[in-house]
């Protein structure tokens, strides 16, 4: 950190201050490496970099009590006041803003009923199918439009995914740590029950139903079932147990994060100032307004100190806790980067046979567009990488939109077997698509309204996408009903 901050005084002259103030019994306090300087670089690039005659950086260490508490501030640019506002935000970890009990019911009902049968029937759908991708054998069920209209929105998603963790879960030990904690009468739910609104925060209906994502239901998890899952599963007895039982097991990850951030995080936890708060007081400064809690860091910050402080019940130092949180994240990105590229690949190749363009379905042109393409939008702002940031405030509502997709085909798939077994995904399938329309129109006033070209034209695209494909099941499915019997499903493996 000391010599990134002579090398930018080195560059920038007078125009950069830079003022270390730490404890000295702070100077010999392990900390992971990397900790500090992203923070001092971000200071320097964003808050100062806006400002013509530069400006100073301060890095201050502190010792509160058994913690060391890390402050870097600048005089700089700061942030627009609705910045928080313009980026979607994802998860648990935000959504509950709107209280602890809208969250948990959706994350454990939906799961369930939602989730897990989205997950299960994708994955089903793709083995009977030649093991192929939830865009591929989308035409089978509908028809060749639909199939290029779900490519689009396939591709749009992985492509935000890719770039997204390219610049950025120790389950047990957090599972005992609940328990440590809940019968050391240490663990006390801090965030409210139901907070209708809150500051800055768009509504509840139907924005939490696209910010809870993975842990209810997630149409990203329909590409992975179908795109690789569904080349490594034995035989359909055990996609019961990989498809519907691993869909469970997120909705208990999600049920973690909701407890770290609605009681872990009231165990104790530093605000800006540096003082340590408890209960309500803790919950209430991180998630004082939409703003406030914005960002990928945010969130991680909730989630990784709600967590380490319920860990640290079972006598575990807390820095080695933020650790292990840490990695956990880490391990958490790098994984899903991966899989999202091995999936990319597949939906890239698939129709290159359709389109005779053999020489693009090899592994590595498929695997070189899926990564070139990311690569390009990461940095299509600048050396940053942030580039995929501009796109992300559009990412939870095409993940929801894939979802509804993908029940759709699903309530296609088993109306051809007649009967009523196409309720099970049908209604879930009209509710996820009217929730995620009504969230894409809100979305693209707010964009007109900011006169966000860029997210106006995607978003539109999206929002056509979304209705053309429901319209599209819907006449689908009553053309066809009462006919079911004469359309063979593709044999069981």
């Amino acid at each position: 950190m000391r010599s990134y901050l002579s090398i930018e005084q080195a560059r920038f002259g007078d125009r950069i201050a830079a003022f270390i103030d730490m404890q000295a019994e702070c100077a010999d306090w392990p900390i992971p490496p990397l900790v500090i300087q992203p923070l001092v670089e971000n200071a320097v690039k964003h808050g100062l970099g806006g400002r013509e005659n530069g400006g100073w950086v301060r890095v201050e260490a502190r010792r509160r009590s058994n913690a060391l508490q890390l402050r870097v501030s600048d005089n700089g640019i700061g942030m627009p006041p609705d910045a928080g506002r313009r980026r979607s935000q994802q998860g648990p970890a935000i959504a509950i803003i709107w209280g602890w009990v809208p969250a948990m019911l959706w994350v454990f009902l939906v799961s369930i009923v939602m989730g897990a049968v989205h997950d299960f029937s994708a994955l089903i759908i793709s083995m009977r199918n030649q093991g192929k991708s939830l865009s591929e054998f989308t035409a089978r069920y509908f028809n060749n439009r639909t199939k290029i209209f779900f490519f689009a929105i396939v591709f749009l998603e992985l492509w935000i995914v890719i770039a997204i963790f390219g610049l950025v879960i120790a389950m047990a030990l957090l599972v005992l740590g609940v328990l440590f904690s809940a019968f050391a009468g240490r663990l006390s739910i801090v965030a409210p029950a139901v907070q209708l609104n809150p500051a800055q925060t768009p509504p509840m209906w139907p924005f939490l139903f696209i910010t809870i994502a993975c842990g209810a239901i997630s149409g990203f998890h329909s590409l992975v079932s179908s795109g690789t899952t569904s080349k490594q599963v034995r035989n359909e007895q055990d996609a019961l147990f990989v498809g519907y039982g691993s869909m469970r097991m997120e909705g208990t990850l999600a049920t973690l994060v909701i407890i770290a951030v609605a009681a872990g995080i009231g165990m104790g936890y530093a605000d800006k100032s540096g003082a340590l708060l408890t209960g309500t007081a803790a919950w209430t400064s991180h998630y004082a307004s939409w703003a406030s809690a914005k960002g990928l860091g945010s969130k991680i910050t909730a989630f990784v100190v709600g967590s380490a402080n319920m860990m640290s019940m079972l006598g575990i130092p807390q820095g080695i806790c933020l650790v292990i949180m840490g990695v956990f994240v880490a391990s958490f990105a790098g994984t899903t980067l991966d899989t999202a590229t091995r999936v990319q690949r597949y939906v890239v190749a698939e129709p290159t046979h359709d389109l005779k363009l053999e020489a693009l379905a090899n592994k590595y042109s498929a695997t070189f567009i899926a990564v070139g393409s990311a690569l390009v939008l990461a940095f299509i702002t600048g050396a940053s990488g942030k580039g995929a940031l501009t796109l992300w405030p559009l990412f939870g509502a095409v993940n929801q939109a894939l979802a509804g997709l993908a029940l759709i085909v699903t309530t296609l798939y088993l109306q051809r077997s007649g009967g009523l077994k196409w309720l099970v995904s049908g209604l879930p399938a009209l509710f996820m698509s009217c929730m995620t329309i009504w969230a894409l129109v809100l979305n693209q006033t707010k964009f007109l309204g900011s006169h966000n070209v860029l997210l106006e034209v995607i978003n539109m695209l999206i929002l056509v996408i979304a209705v053309w494909n429901l319209v599209e099941g819907v006449a689908k499915f009553f053309g066809h009903f009462g006919t079911a019997s004469r359309h063979p499903h593709p044999a069981a493996v």
